[in-house]
């Protein structure tokens, strides 16, 4: 792990003790919501509360009231509907809620979720062909489609009618379907862009039964939990729109009534009662994602369908086991690609490869390697019978590596994706020169700062303060995720008053460092603190056992028992913080 330099925060502003007494709440929680351009009470009351009718009306989604039209139309005339989801979890969980709904509203629905490995991603031309053969003349997609050209225009030609319900990024040229309904579409003007796909399917549920003059506040409720799990997994911003969505949706599914999702709380050892977007990004999430990224993601929703809670659990197990064997061949990839990183230390962008590595588990390696080494990682499964590589791509913080990437094009088989994560196939032939052409691009892209490894600390809480309270403070925050970040603390001199080595789950990952600490001599219970994956930083803590820490504050709960606890990002001896 590289040594990251902690970025103190600047000194509170005046304004800070005013808003903290206006919405009586922490000093320290009024500072980070200044930070996140709350700095006027009605904006902070919104952010700290926010109601679903915050949510945006869906008829202001680009073709919403083409599709609602249409597929009300299939309500009336039970008409059969082919639902074509993906295979991570918004996928999934926008398959099951479009499901799930029309089943509710007596349509005849069939759902399908595409084979990573056989049957690639995105609607295909022939599934499409295949869905006309069995009579289908209604086809919805769930989180994709709007790169589907081919797919709509067979569509088309067959007579069957395509409505596009996705989040991604969309182009200038549309597909010929009968709506795309994307609130990314540039020709659109819905006020918050950053939907996952499950919430535009949730919208366009929403808009239909305003169509039919069906009731809408049950609805409105029902399927927040799917929505929840998709927004959280997917790292969509949780701000605007997604923060209700999120925050309610929490709380459907701490009392959901869908079978799939209590046994998946169940064997994620997930207690309801205490429910975080932690939880369903880091606990429920991947458990669904293992399945599509080694086996067949149809797994999952049918866990998300099922209305048996035997089976359910059975299920569940299932996934529960898939997830562990995919904690493995990560972190025997994650080994394998560390080891090959040093031959390419001084490269600006990692580029590796390996034909023993699984195009499904990549992404989540490259991650890890970004975290690692504090620059953008590529890494390449190569299938030595085609000759093609799988590449999955992702960035540090401020670098486009999709514009990086789109500059080798030349190279590429083909290559899609966004600023922090891209995709992208490469003859393996191709892959030394691909390695030669990003460092080029790189030299003049990638800045010196940009690499310098850091960590940014919201704020200084004195060790005395660090509390089950103050955990219960920052919850207001809540939900946490991409674009509303949880906070990083910092808090210096505290005594170790114990130090354990904590077993990883995952075979062949390291151990966890686990510390139990308090403020400097003071006497009372101590708080845990734990540096996941640390064991080996164990060395760093000085005769005497003083540090200073930057981390998360958050709380353990176990057996209805609640704990402050520290989730570590950083520790140093203390006095040894810089900025």
């Amino acid at each position: 792990m590289l040594a990251k330099v902690w970025r103190l925060p600047p000194s509170p502003s005046p304004e800070r003790d005013t808003l903290a007494r206006a919405l009586g709440v922490a000093p320290v929680v009024a500072g980070l919501l200044i930070a996140r351009g709350c700095t006027e009470e009605r904006a902070a009351r919104r952010f700290l509360d926010p109601h679903l009718d915050h949510c945006h009306d869906p008829l202001l989604l680009p073709d919403m009231a083409s599709a609602a039209a249409r597929l009300a139309r299939a309500v009336r005339e039970r008409e059969a509907v082919l639902v074509h989801g993906d295979y991570d979890v918004d996928g999934v969980c926008a398959a099951a809620l479009l499901t799930r709904a029309l089943r509710t509203l007596a349509v005849p629905v069939t759902p399908f979720i595409p084979h990573r490995q056989r049957d690639g991603y995105d609607l295909s031309v022939e599934t499409v062909r295949r869905a006309a053969a069995e009579g289908f003349r209604l086809i919805l997609t769930a989180d994709c489609g709007s790169i589907a050209f081919e797919a709509a225009e067979a569509a088309r030609d067959l007579g069957v009618d395509l409505i596009v319900t996705d989040h991604h990024e969309a182009q200038e040229r549309l597909p010929p379907a009968l709506a795309v309904v994307n609130p990314k579409r540039r020709d659109g003007a819905y006020p918050f862009p950053d939907l996952c796909g499950a919430a535009v399917a949730y919208k366009l549920i929403w808009a239909t039964l305003r169509e039919l003059g069906l009731p809408e506040g049950g609805f409105r409720k029902r399927y927040l939990d799917l929505v929840a799990l998709a927004t959280a997994a997917d790292c969509v911003p949780l701000l605007d729109e997604n923060r209700a969505l999120v925050k309610h949706g929490l709380h459907v599914l701490a009392d959901t009534r869908k079978p799939g999702l209590r046994a998946l709380m169940r064997v994620a050892g997930v207690d309801p009662r205490f429910l975080t977007v932690r939880h369903l990004a880091f606990a429920l999430g991947p458990r669904i994602n293992a399945v599509g990224r080694l086996g067949a993601a149809t797994q999952a929703l049918e866990l998300l369908l099922m209305e048996d809670n035997a089976t359910a659990s059975a299920l569940a197990e299932r996934l529960d086991e898939v997830n562990q064997v995919r904690q493995e061949e990560q972190e025997r990839i994650l080994q394998d690609a560390t080891r090959q990183a040093l031959r390419y230390i001084d490269d600006r962008i990692l580029v590796l490869a390996s034909p023993r590595w699984h195009p499904g588990i990549i992404g989540i390696v490259a991650s890890k390697m970004v975290e690692l080494h504090g620059r953008p990682a590529v890494l390449v499964a190569i299938d030595e019978e085609a000759g093609v590589g799988r590449g999955s791509a992702r960035s540090i913080s401020g670098y486009h590596i999709f514009q990086a990437l789109d500059a080798c094009r030349s190279l590429l088989i083909r290559c899609g994706g966004h600023q922090t994560a891209a995709g992208f196939d490469v003859d393996a032939a191709c892959v030394e020169a691909l390695r030669s052409a990003l460092q080029e691009v790189a030299a003049q892209t990638l800045s010196d700062g940009l690499l310098e490894p850091a960590i940014h600390i919201d704020a200084m809480v004195p060790a005395a303060a660090v509390t089950l309270r103050l955990a219960d403070e920052l919850a207001c925050l809540e939900p946490f995720g991409h674009g509303n970040h949880e906070p990083v603390l910092y808090s210096g001199a505290l005594d170790v008053v114990r130090c354990e080595r904590l077993a990883a789950r995952a075979k062949g990952a390291q151990d966890h460092l686990r510390l139990y600490v308090r403020p400097q001599g003071a006497p009372g219970a101590p708080v845990e603190a734990v540096l996941w994956r640390g064991w080996e930083r164990a060395s760093e803590i000085p005769a005497g056992g003083r540090l200073d820490l930057c981390y998360t504050l958050g709380v353990n709960a176990y057996q209805g028992l609640r704990a402050a606890r520290l989730d570590v990002k950083d520790l140093r001896p203390a006095g040894q913080t810089r900025k």
